[in-house]
């Protein structure tokens, strides 16, 4: 679960960098939503440079939360980032 959260911060701070050397800057949403933000809040001409990892951001938010949802301790509790 590791290798999915380094790839979810990971492609935050690119999408952010990207942006802020275009001049853009992004809110801080939580990490579930973050793609979700950037898609609404992002100029239309800048979609197209973030929009790959967007889409990868989306999926491995995904990924993230079923593995979270599987993967209860014994109390039945899920287990937190």
């Amino acid at each position: 679960m590791d290798l999915f959260h380094g790839a979810d911060v990971i492609a935050r701070k690119r999408v952010r960098f990207t942006l802020k050397s275009l001049g853009h800057s992004v809110r801080n949403p939580s990490s579930e939503s973050f793609h979700k933000t950037v898609l609404s809040d992002v100029p239309a001409d800048c979609l197209p440079v973030v929009q790959p990892l967007l889409t990868v951001l989306a999926h491995v938010t995904e990924q993230i939360k079923r593995m979270e949802s599987n993967h209860h301790d014994s109390s039945g509790v899920a287990l937190n980032r």
